[in-house]
């Protein structure tokens, strides 16, 4: 054995120990933390924190009372795990509704109220009869392929969209166009 093993051996040693000093203290909040992920009372979950503390400190040894304390964890991580994938997933899907409405927000005609004039449901434009006295005024300005809307700006810079998907059936503000 050479000079740096002899170091590095009651080095690591000391270190070990040090580690194991605080294990009882970690145990503790690590059941602490696992009684209140096995459920979801919170007067159940002081109840179970209370007698597994009361069960990590009989257990002899520092090391045997953190793995006590890590068995409890995995226990409590694994009764978590469908909680927390469902509430996950309920907050994905509202975070992705909400970017995608405010990109539709930015990249669409409506956040610029004042150059708006109409929005037109489809079978308007299909029958012809409603939308004939602005036909000479209108000039189509480009089709977007991300939605299904067509948008239309009239000589004087507004914009006319033709909402595709609607028809005046199902399209609340179709009466407002008549």
């Amino acid at each position: 054995m050479n000079r740096w093993e002899i170091i590095l051996g009651i080095v690591l040693g000391l270190l070990v120990n040090e580690v194991t000093d605080i294990s009882p203290w970690i145990a503790r909040k690590l059941v602490h933390w696992s009684a209140y992920r096995w459920t979801t009372d919170p007067a159940t979950a002081a109840g179970y924190a209370e007698e597994w503390a009361a069960l990590i400190d009989e257990r002899p040894g520092k090391l045997l009372k953190l793995l006590t304390a890590t068995r409890f964890t995995l226990g409590a991580a694994g009764r978590a795990v469908p909680r927390i994938a469902k509430n996950g997933t309920k907050t994905a899907r509202l975070t992705s509704r909400r970017i995608k409405a405010r990109l539709a927000a930015i990249n669409s005609p409506w956040n610029k109220p004042r150059e708006m004039e109409m929005i037109v449901p489809h079978d308007l434009l299909t029958k012809g009869t409603d939308l004939k006295h602005l036909a000479e005024h209108i000039k189509i300005a480009h089709e977007q392929r991300h939605r299904p809307d067509l948008v239309m700006k009239t000589q004087d810079g507004r914009s006319l969209i033709i909402h595709m998907k609607a028809t005046r059936k199902r399209n609340r503000f179709w009466h407002r166009f008549k």
